[in-house]
Parts: C-alpha cells; sequence; structure tokens
C-alpha cells in the first residue's frame, strides 16, 4: 500500500516548491532482487524544486533475506540531492550481531552501476560459527569504487577463533576483496604467527591459496581443555606450511619443525605433501606425513606414512614406524559396504622405548621386554581380522623374573578374542598354558 500527501506550489515555475511525502508499507523485496525476500518500509520526502529536488528515505525493516543470509531490525536514512546521496543512521542485525553503516554514493543517474560508492560498515565484536568453529572480531569494512565492480576493505581488529578444544592467539590484519579476488594477511601481536593469501570462491574456477608462517608457538597455551600427554610433552612449534585448493584438489605442502627448547620434550620436523580430490570417485591424488627426525623424551619416531587413490576407487595406505611397525592396506571405496584388507607387523618393539614415548604406565616403570606381533584383517572373511602376538622378557619390575607370553589374537566387529595363550617364566623351563583368557 502507498499513502501519498503534500503539495506543490508554483509548479509552472523553475523555483516551484514541492513538498509530498509517500509511506510505502510492506515493499516485497523480490521486485527489486530475486535473491532478496522479505519486505520493508520505505517513508519518503520530496521537497526542494524540480531542477534541484530534495529526496529524503527512511527505511525499517524488521526481518528479511538475502539468499541463505538473515538481517533483522534495520533502519537507515538517505538523503539524496544534485546527485549526491548521504547514509546515516544505518544499522541493521545479523546472526545477533550489530551492524552500524555510513556513507555517500556519487550517483551517475545515466548509469546507475557506475554510480561511485564510498560506505563504511563496523561492528564490534561480531561472532560468526562456521560448524564447531568460533571466530570473534571488531570489524570496519569500507566499500569503495562503483557499484558495479567496488572494491572492499575489512580491518580486523582482536580476531579470535576457537572451539571447544583449541583458541588461537588474537590476531589482527585485513581482507581486501577487489576484481572478483579475495586477500587476507593476518598476524598476531608479535607476528608470530602470520596467516596470508588470497581466494576466489564466487567464480566458475573457484581457488584458495593459504600460507602459514609460525614462530616458537606453545601449542600447550592454545589449549582450552587439557591434554596431559600434551602437556608433558610442552611442543614449541615454528611451521612454513601452504594449502592450496583449485580444480577440486587440495594441495598441502609444508613443514612443522618442533624447536630444541629447555622446557620442551619433543624436537624435530614433520614433513607433509600431497594432492587430495574432494571428490574420490575416479579420481587420483596421494597424501604423505613423514619424519625422519621426530623424537620424543629423547627417543626417536622415525615415521612415514603415505596414501594413494587410484582410479578404480581405491585407496592404498603404508605406515612405517621406526623400523619396527609396518602396515599396509588397501581400502575399496567402490563397494556399497567399504572393503578393507591388509596386515600389520611389529618386529623388536623394546617395551621401555614404546613406554618412555607413550607412557602407559609410571614414568619411572621399569619395564623391559620385546613386542612381536602380526596381524591380518580382511572384511570379506568370516573372521576379519586375526594374528598372535608374543612379549619375550617382559617384566616391569626388578624384583619379578621375567616372562614370555604367546597369544593368538580374533576379532570381529563386536569383540575381540585372545585364545591359546602361553605363558612361561624365561628363567625357568616350565609352562602355564591357557585356551582362553579366563585362565
Amino acid at each position: 500500500m502507498i499513502l501519498c500527501d503534500g503539495y506543490i506550489s508554483n509548479y509552472l515555475s523553475n523555483v516551484s516548491d514541492v513538498n509530498i511525502s509517500f509511506q510505502i508499507d510492506d515493499l516485497d523485496l523480490v521486485s527489486l532482487d530475486e535473491n532478496l525476500s522479505g519486505s520493508i518500509d520505505l517513508r519518503v520526502l520530496l521537497s526542494g524544486n524540480y531542477t534541484t529536488p530534495v529526496i529524503d528515505i527512511k527505511v525499517i525493516g524488521e526481518r528479511f533475506f538475502y539468499d541463505s543470509f538473515e538481517f533483522s531490525n534495520l533502519s537507515s536514512e538517505l538523503i539524496y540531492s544534485d546527485h549526491f546521496a548521504k547514509i546515516t543512521n544505518g544499522n541493521f542485525e545479523v546472526d545477533s550481531n550489530r551492524v552500524d553503516f555510513f556513507g555517500n554514493i556519487s550517483v551517475n543517474e545515466n548509469k546507475l552501476s557506475e554510480s561511485n560508492l564510498d560506505l563504511t560498515l563496523k561492528s564490534d565484536k561480531f561472532t560468526y560459527s562456521i560448524a564447531d568453529l568460533t571466530l570473534q572480531s571488531d570489524v570496519e569494512v569500507k566499500v569503495s569504487s562503483d557499484a558495479k565492480n567496488p572494491k572492499i576493505h575489512a580491518s580486523l581488529a582482536q580476531l579470535i577463533i576457537l572451539n571447544d578444544i583449541f583458541q588461537l592467539p588474537e590476531l589482527s590484519g585485513s581482507i581486501s576483496y577487489e576484481n572478483k579476488k579475495a586477500i587476507f594477511d593476518l598476524q598476531n601481536s608479535n607476528r608470530s604467527l602470520i596467516l596470508k593469501g588470497d581466494f576466489n570462491i564466487f567464480s566458475k574456477t573457484p581457488f584458495v591459496n593459504t600460507e602459514l608462517s609460525a614462530n616458537d608457538i606453545v601449542l600447550t597455551k592454545m589449549l582450552r581443555t587439557e591434554i596431559p600427554f600434551l602437556n608433558s610433552l610442552d611442543p614449541h612449534v615454528n611451521a612454513q606450511f601452504q594449502l592450496k585448493w583449485k580444480d577440486g584438489i587440495i594441495t598441502p605442502e609444508g613443514r612443522f619443525n618442533f624447536a630444541d627448547h629447555i622446557n620442551s620434550s619433543v624436537k624435530g620436523a614433520i614433513l607433509i605433501s600431497g594432492e587430495v580430490p574432494v571428490t574420490f570417485t575416479g579420481k587420483t591424488g596421494f597424501l604423505m606425513i613423514k619424519s625422519d627426525t621426530l623424537q620424543i623424551h629423547n627417543e626417536p619416531l622415525n615415521f612415514a606414512f603415505n596414501s594413494t587413490l587410484s582410479e578404480d576407487d581405491q585407496i592404498a595406505l603404508g605406515l612405517r614406524v621406526n623400523n619396527n611397525i609396518y602396515t599396509d592396506a588397501i581400502i575399496n571405496l567402490n563397494q556399497k559396504d567399504i572393503q578393507y584388507s591388509g596386515n600389520l607387523s611389529i618386529d623388536s618393539l623394546y617395551i621401555n622405548q614404546l613406554n618412555n614415548l607413550f607412557p602407559l604406565f609410571e614414568t619411572d616403570a621399569q619395564l623391559s621386554g620385546v613386542l612381536n606381533a602380526d596381524f591380518t584383517f580382511d572384511s570379506s572373511q568370516k573372521i576379519p581380522g586375526k594374528g598372535n602376538l608374543e612379549l619375550e622378557e617382559f617384566s616391569f619390575s626388578k624384583n619379578i623374573n621375567p616372562i614370555n607370553v604367546e597369544l593368538d589374537i580374533q576379532t570381529d566387529s563386536s569383540k575381540v578374542a585372545l585364545n591359546n595363550i602361553h605363558v612361561q617364566n624365561s628363567q625357568s623351563p616350565p609352562e602355564r598354558k591357557c585356551q582362553s583368557l579366563l585362565c
């Protein structure tokens, strides 16, 4: 509904006097843009004269949408005169965040898309959630250039990125958007953590390029939930890491180095590289993670993990740890139910070294012994997992004679069975045999 009231005096003269008001309620926004939905109310006051009119527009909107974004409590005033529009007292809410906006528009009446913009949007502690990740920042956005190809520059201060487990150091920086490409540069106060890159997720060929640099970042200070094992390591991280996404391929490449810090129990470097398709069907790819220098509590933890995706929708996995643990597997993705097969071999793994790496018992426990194992798994079999395990010269106290243990293992989706258990004092011939775990 449109209500109109007012007058025009001297309407045949160039110095006419115009004073007309319009009231438009529930203006359907889809009539302005197919991506908009909802409605707004307009209050328009037309004054001045024919040659130099002044238009004062007040906008009120309780709730409306642009694509999937919901906005509410819109209020603004626009005053237009002599090809110049001034926006004042603008504000709205999105996801419970208040956003204030103001600025000017130099209007090209012959081609509105070439009108020049000078707009500012501001929000304190703007909060946005993606899945289980929360971002919060003070934001100021500047919009300039022409309306058809605007330049957008966002300044971020006190940026917090967190979830239930961790919180990154407070960051600041900027994101700029121009010619369908965005560039970002974020860092913490002492620039020990820098995140920069560019992206375009709106074109027919979207891409993302991200580069992470870290210098002596203390991981435990980023944790919101205590993890005792990580606290015992107190890792200090240096990193140079790139992550790219283009043509449906994610490409990670970089190095994470744990500094030899006086309070840290982990040192060495981890290398990552790969080409991982976003969708697997009919695609190829690989991922490699390895270290030849990693140490935990002065024990070496050299490892190499490789995975390869083939065009027939199979993933081949391989893992080697310290020349003691070997495993390989094939995962078939093109079946109705994912099928897998492979084997695990443990050769001469010393129990005390394992406990030093990943304490299963007290750090001063007097563990000794050697672990050997062979295990095969195949989802197509009635018993999908089976193998055997041997413990030689096993002991957890100098006051107890070491023992030798042999047993068979069988697994399915609901249970693990330990059979044919043999326990023998390694320093005497008598042997005790059991046919099950309960003996």
